[in-house]
């Protein structure tokens, strides 16, 4: 009955347009989610058949598909977008490692929970993506019709629709920044943010419209042929996620009003895709199937309204050109309560005018994003008289007090409960106060007071207090009175001035003066003071000088990347009531690199080398290089070695080179081989000993689990010099 009644429909209209007239067919995408990929194949088909699409409508999904295809793009190049994007990825904004700050780094690798916390209440976030990745992609991929603000002269009209946050109220848009309306057509919620555009806040189209057919009627077009990816109402076990449960709720209405518009569509394609969710973007290819095979089935009717149009499509979609680079004449910035011009400059790195290539661009633009100071970042591209400025559309995050929690342990610190509070904007534009207090088997905190001046010379204010102890298993040759089996005692205390800035774009270097006040004892006693042996009780003053770079994908598993970081540090003075006073400065310069490169999809190796030396050497032992152990965080001049003890090395100067062999064998899950040779001894580089082969050696086999809290790893290690087999076990990141 169906295909009879649109039989006598196009009867009927070949009829009325015996004269001149043309056949004009709107297309209308319902939203959907991930299921809208689906649309990807109807397309392919009524584009195969020669049906030429005058007007475009859709919502959420479909809005996505839809304007792509109407700024000229083919359906096989619409496909091979989605089959060759990793679309999980693209909707979580997971910035890239190398786009954050050495302090943003420092962060993320410290706390597994950040929550703001203003007036004593925590608060959660409304979504789990800004949308910001997926929003950069379309401006790119939108990038030659950036100018048209009139999307009916868009090589094929088009139109989207929103909801509005506020009324609840559907909303066409079909003018202004393509990308712009298309992001807040597909603000899925829960799963993104909600968009503005102008004074007004903008969530999902298919909250309020998920099939906008209505505004597809009220153009001049004569034939309307709807794609539906919609399944109806949930049943109850598949309701999954909130995105799933806020589109039911909506779904109710529209349920009942899709009979309506089923009837009213001339030719209704509802591909089958109930077996997928509204996140089911793993399932991208199958889904364009689906979709295909579908539309397939209408093939005989979409070649009769093909024919019926007397104007064939002279410039089908083809596969095109993505733009590659963009001309930014000028930057306009918006007045901003704590961030200035320099620091907006400092993030996004662009000097106008400027021809960049999108990839630097959207390179400056996660720098900023990636700040997470923004709970909306957008921008727009608008042509004027002057050339094309980069408007910049930024709002900031209304919080200003964070709550951030950790959780440690490892063989030297113990176990350790951190819990962060961090205040930003506190005393002046850019800067921000955090103080972390570290609680368990030895009580550390940790203070830093940091003002971000972008291009210019930053400000830097750290303290922190460390203390833990350790057994001496070996005798140190540097300490030749202290036995195996002896207690040492550490309590050191650093507190920093530095001023940083960037250096070539990538460097960081920082440069100020340091206090450190050190104490270390042993559970000896000293028969002539009655008290516990003492190795240094001092408070020392130095300038200090640091060089960084970090490009690492991850800091404990990376895949790719390197990172350099190169120290110098000169002991002025030193104030002690237990000791002699400093006879002469001394100097303390170290250095430590590495670099990964792929071997195979999921194998990594990472090749390591590090090394220090003193100049006039004090005579107490606090600033020597002690080696052993398994960790990231250390105190002073103490050094991870494999196969070996806490501080079970000790030298005046030390080189040591690092193999890691890493194999990601399941999506977070790692095995992992790593062998480590070194030299320490006195005056290694002086005396021409540093060159191989190694003094001491060390290999190790784990097991490693990228969790929310950070690396969980067990690690079995062996030296063949002491001939003794050790496990280090560490849970989350090092603080």
């Amino acid at each position: 009955m169906r295909k009879k009644l649109l039989y006598l429909l196009l009867f009927s209209i070949s009829i009325s347009y015996a004269q001149p007239d043309d056949l004009k067919v709107g297309l209308v995408l319902s939203g959907g989610g991930a299921k809208g990929i689906a649309h990807v194949g109807a397309l392919k088909v009524i584009e195969e058949s020669g049906v030429r699409i005058d007007y475009i409508g859709g919502s959420s999904m479909g809005a996505v598909v839809g304007a792509l295809y109407a700024a000229g793009y083919s359906a096989n190049q619409i496909e091979n977008l989605f089959l060759q994007s990793d679309l999980n990825l693209l909707i979580k904004d997971q910035y890239p490692r190398r786009a954050m700050s050495f302090t943003e780094k420092e962060d993320r690798e410290r706390y597994a929970i950040t929550l703001p916390f203003d007036h004593f209440q925590i608060k959660f976030p409304s979504a789990l993506s800004r949308g910001q990745d997926v929003y950069n992609l379309l401006v790119q991929l939108l990038h030659d019709v950036h100018t048209v603000k009139d999307f009916d002269n868009l090589p094929i009209p088009f139109f989207c629709t929103a909801t509005d946050i506020e009324t609840g109220e559907l909303v066409v848009l079909d003018e202004g920044f393509l990308p712009l309306a298309v992001n807040a057509s597909s603000a899925l919620p829960t799963l993104f943010s909600p968009v503005a555009i102008g004074d007004k806040l903008f969530i999902d189209g298919g909250v309020a419209d998920n099939y906008p057919l209505a505004h597809m009627q009220a153009q001049k077009v004569d034939f309307i042929i709807g794609v539906d990816v919609q399944s109806g109402l949930i049943q109850k076990n598949e309701l999954q996620s909130a995105a799933d449960i806020m589109l039911q709720i909506s779904g109710f209405e529209s349920a009942a009003q899709m009979k309506e518009k089923k009837a009213a569509t001339d030719l209704y394609i509802h591909p089958d895709v109930s077996d997928y969710n509204l996140l089911s973007f793993e399932a991208k290819d199958v889904l364009v199937q689906i979709g295909q095979k579908e539309a397939s089935r209408h093939l005989k009717d979409l070649a009769s309204i093909a024919e019926l149009q007397t104007s064939k499509n002279s410039n089908p979609p083809k596969t095109k050109s993505i733009a590659q680079t963009l001309k930014i004449d000028r930057v306009a910035m918006p007045k901003l309560i704590h961030f200035g011009r320099n620091y907006l400059n400092g993030k996004l790195r662009i000097k106008t005018p400027t021809t960049i290539s999108y990839e630097k661009f959207q390179r400056g633009l996660t720098n900023l994003a990636a700040t997470n100071n923004f709970k909306s970042f957008r921008y727009q591209l608008d042509t004027t008289p002057s050339g094309t400025v980069l408007d910049l559309n930024l709002e900031e995050v209304p919080n200003d007090v964070f709550l951030k929690i950790g959780v440690h342990y490892d063989d030297l610190f113990l176990s350790s409960a951190l819990i962060n509070l961090t205040w930003k904007h506190g005393l002046f534009k850019n800067d921000e106060l955090s103080f972390d207090m570290i609680f368990g088997d030895n009580v550390r905190y940790q203070f830093d007071y940091y003002i971000d001046k972008g291009l210019y010379w930053s400000i830097g204010l750290h303290s922190r207090l460390n203390q833990f102890s350790n057994d001496i298993q070996h005798p140190l040759s540097s300490l030749p009175t202290l036995s195996s089996g002896v207690i040492m005692r550490h309590w050191v205390q650093e507190n920093e001035f530095l001023l940083g800035t960037l250096f070539r774009e990538a460097f960081r270097l920082n440069i100020g003066v340091a206090h450190q006040r050190i104490v270390q004892w042993t559970n000896l006693i000293e028969s002539n003071t009655n008290d516990f042996l003492f190795l240094d009780d001092s408070d020392y003053y130095s300038l200090k000088g640091n060089l960084s770079l970090d490009t690492r994908d991850h800091l404990h598993y990376p895949t790719q990347g390197g990172h350099f970081y190169g120290s110098v540090q000169s002991y002025l003075y030193k104030k002690s009531a237990r000791f002699e006073d400093l006879s002469e400065p001394f100097l303390v310069a170290q250095a430590d690199m590495s670099i990964t490169k792929p071997l195979a999809s999921k194998l990594f190796f990472t090749f390591g080398a590090l090394g220090g030396f003193t100049v006039k050497e004090p005579q107490n032992n606090s600033f020597r290089f002690l080696l052993g152990g398994y960790g990231n965080r250390f105190v002073l001049n103490h050094k991870s070695f494999l196969g070996y003890a806490p501080h079970s090395l000790s030298g005046n100067s030390f080189v040591q080179a690092n193999f890691n062999l890493d194999y990601n064998f399941h999506k977070k899950h790692h095995v992992f081989a790593k062998a480590n040779f070194a030299r320490v001894g006195e005056d290694i580089y002086a005396n021409k000993e540093w060159l191989p082969p190694a003094d001491y050696s060390g290999f190790a086999l784990g097991y490693g689990l990228d969790s929310l809290f950070g690396p969980l790893e067990l690690t079995w290690s062996y030296s063949p010099e002491v001939k003794r087999r050790m496990v280090y076990v560490n849970v989350g990141w090092w603080f």
